[in-house]
């Protein structure tokens, strides 16, 4: 329906309408935060809620295109080498990505953030991982699993988020 309203909608520019025309589901879940859209939540149970259809074809209508796909890499990579971290401990790392980056890719908001991680553990299962923006928004990119008792920690591992739609920059990992 969408698309027949608006042939000429790009994939982001359905994905961002998405994330636009949702309604909460379960409301009064404590798992819900503000996101960085006004107006609009986002649950890691519940995304940004249901879709409503009559509101996304309503939008479709007279959606103004986004710029084409942009993306930011950041070259840093954070190690925090002979940890000892005890049981409930963490350590925290931060990338500043600031307007400035963003705006030199041609970057104008977050839709995606992308993380990839090498953390070495004796038990898997114990590590978490938190990523916080500048405004608060955090996004369970990994939780403890209590039946993972594998040596091997996080090798190469890829989190993706969309928890963070619509924000300026991410700057701080937690595991």
């Amino acid at each position: 329906m969408v698309l027949g309203i608006n042939p000429d909608l790009s994939w982001r520019d359905v994905q961002h309408l998405a994330v636009l025309a949702t309604v909460e589901v379960n409301s009064d879940d404590p798992s819900w935060q503000n996101s960085a859209i006004e107006g609009i939540r986002y649950s890691p149970k519940f995304g940004y809620g249901k879709l409503d259809a009559e509101k996304i074809v309503t939008m479709a209508k007279d959606f103004k295109h986004l710029k084409p796909q942009a993306w930011f890499h950041s070259a840093k990579k954070i190690e925090d080498k002979d940890l000892d971290l005890k049981v409930d401990s963490r350590a925290d790392s931060t990338v500043e990505v600031t307007e400035e980056m963003l705006a030199n890719v041609n970057l104008e908001q977050v839709e995606h953030v992308t993380v990839v991680v090498n953390i070495d553990s004796q038990i898997r299962g114990k590590v978490g991982v938190l990523l916080t923006s500048p405004t608060g928004i955090k996004s369970v990119l990994g939780v403890e699993r209590k039946f993972d008792k594998s040596s091997s920690g996080y090798e190469d591992w890829t989190f993706m988020s969309v928890a963070h739609w619509g924000e300026k920059g991410i700057v701080k990992i937690m595991g």
